[in-house]
């Protein structure tokens, strides 16, 4: 007799007849028997509860014999290790039901999903979805799927609320055109195609999004969905995702290369860094169409920020790099001394959500630049700086106020917020009006003045040091508070910036030059910002 084990792993202590959160789906295949198991305190009691199909928790709670509503309600005692396991009887049908599990009298329960497919069930549904594939009018074929669906909706382990929501008969054309009958005969290419065609049948009729609720169900190409996932990926942009995929798609592969380009376009008009952008346009380059030879650093950064209506419209095959920097820029200036520290910046691991691109050439013109070039190469890695071209960097040029809020955005990340922002010298239009906008309303940066960010002019030391001790702030990591300056021109620093100027001193992200002085009203050269925004990264890794 085959049985198949529930894990549960319980966190907090709970108990049975109170709210309840929910859990993923999980899925067995059974011939009626049915074993839990799952840890708690050592020696505790724990009650589990698994409710009959259909019934509710409401219904659960509200009754006067709530043991008729049960499919299991028992008690059991965990081991010195804490574990426990149950076995009993669940029946031979295929079925939906809720499972309630906590250590007896103690908060709240853990509620998860139990979607139990009895094998013979799932292979008689599995035979009759195949069979369908034999009629040849379309419309009696049509009409058969939906029977099948309709009528096997748990044996198939299909999703619920999706046969319930869609129409399947135009989900049938979907899933015709996407699948063979021999991609079918097993229960989870079965499940999935199904769930996706009316998952896309759906999306095409703007009833879901490609994110959020059955997000799962659309089954993307992996390298397409991870994407969806990134901290970039805000409400606006979520939006646009929506927006610019196609909603024609006649199949799978057509409805994949739909939403990959959705994505890409999305992932462009984020902002998140050009390496996200040239990763995402390299990893999905054959379903976008597009040669990704010509996916260049220099490329990414031209498009990064900008809303285009397909990918046809981004150029790449017309593509002329010209002379300006990629990021930073500015006018040409002698690096100022100080305000980075040059320690503790060897041999580190960055703190990558995805892998390092290796591909990447590394910089050859950091001479001189040594104290910084961990800092500029794992920044790069991340895709939160790029060079002027191929392999140079430029760390003496200066750097400019926008340029920077970039930087510092990509590395200490926030959502984006609703409310007023108008600053004369930052349009719509901009590259960089999206990370202005949120650094604004997140109350990270403040204008030049009352009408005027200062877009354009670089960034002086004392307001890197403000943008920097802000984000931290907001983002929880610091709390913040005097700290003693130590500078020799301490005087020099403006009244607003000199507490950031001395926290961060004392959190060691800023330094002073070999006479001790930080030199406030100085600029930032690409290489210092570089070091700034390393220092903040490692702080906040080792927090």
């Amino acid at each position: 007799m085959k049985k198949t084990v529930f894990n549960f792993a319980l966190a907090l202590a709970l108990a049975v007849n109170t709210a309840v959160f929910a859990s993923g789906d999980t899925e067995f295949f059974s011939d009626g028997k049915i074993t839990l198991s799952g840890k708690a305190e050592k020696n505790a009691s724990v009650t589990v509860t698994v409710l009959k199909e259909g019934v509710t928790a409401d219904e659960f709670n509200a009754s006067d014999a709530p043991e008729t509503l049960c499919l299991c309600y028992r008690e059991v005692k965990a081991n010195e290790k804490g574990d426990y396991t149950l076995t009993f009887d669940i029946g031979t049908k295929s079925a939906v039901y809720e499972v309630y599990t906590g250590e007896t009298g103690k908060g709240e329960p853990e509620h998860s999903v139990l979607k139990y497919v009895n094998e013979t069930e799932n292979a008689s549904a599995l035979a009759l979805l195949s069979a369908v594939f034999d009629i040849t009018d379309a419309d009696e074929k049509y009409a058969e799927f939906e029977n099948v669906i309709k009528n096997n909706t748990a044996s198939l382990g299909i999703n619920k609320k999706l046969a319930e929501t869609a129409d399947i008969k135009k989900s049938a054309e979907i899933f015709f055109a996407g699948v063979s009958k021999d991609g079918v005969n097993l229960y989870e290419s079965a499940k999935g195609a199904v769930d996706k065609a009316m998952a896309v049948s759906l999306f095409n009729e703007g009833k879901i999004s490609l994110t959020g609720e059955f997000e799962e169900s659309f089954n993307l190409p992996e390298s397409a969905e991870k994407y969806l996932k990134k901290d970039c990926i805000t409400d606006e942009t979520r939006a646009l995702i929506d927006e610019k995929t196609k909603k024609t798609s006649a199949d799978f592969a057509s409805f994949d290369k739909a939403a990959a380009e959705g994505i890409a376009l999305g992932v462009i008009y984020s902002a998140d860094g050009a390496g996200n952008v040239k990763n995402c346009l390299t990893d999905n380059a054959e379903l976008l169409g597009i040669d990704k030879t010509k996916v260049t650093d220099e490329f990414a950064e031209s498009i990064i920020g900008k809303k285009f209506d397909a990918i046809s419209k981004i150029g790449i095959d017309s593509f002329v790099p010209d002379e300006k920097p990629i990021q930073g820029g500015g006018s040409k200036g002698s690096p100022s001394k100080g305000g980075v520290s040059s320690s503790g910046i060897s041999g580190i691991t960055p703190p990558a959500a995805e892998p390092i691109d290796k591909s990447s050439k590394e910089f050859t013109d950091l001479d001189g630049f040594e104290w910084a070039q961990n800092a500029i190469n794992t920044l790069r890695a991340e895709g939160i700086l790029n060079g002027r071209s191929e392999g140079i960097f430029a760390p003496s040029e200066l750097v400019l106020r926008e340029e920077f809020l970039k930087m510092l955005l990509s590395a200490v990340t926030f959502e984006e917020l609703d409310g007023a922002f108008d600053f004369d010298d930052v349009k719509s239009g901009d590259w960089y009006y999206g990370t202005v906008k949120k650094a604004y309303l997140c109350k990270i940066v403040n204008g030049m003045s009352e009408r005027m960010f200062g877009s354009g002019n670089a960034v002086s030391r004392q307001d890197m040091a403000v943008m920097c001790y802000n984000a931290l702030i907001k983002k929880g990591v610091i709390t913040g508070g005097d700290a003693e300056n130590a500078f020799a021109d301490a005087d020099d620093i403006a009244p607003y910036a000199k507490e950031a100027v001395s926290y961060l001193n004392s959190i060691k992200i800023v330094n002073g030059d070999e006479n001790g002085r930080f030199n406030p009203n100085g600029t930032a050269t690409r290489a210092e910002s570089a070091q700034m925004i390393y220092n903040i990264i490692e702080f906040m890794k080792n927090k």
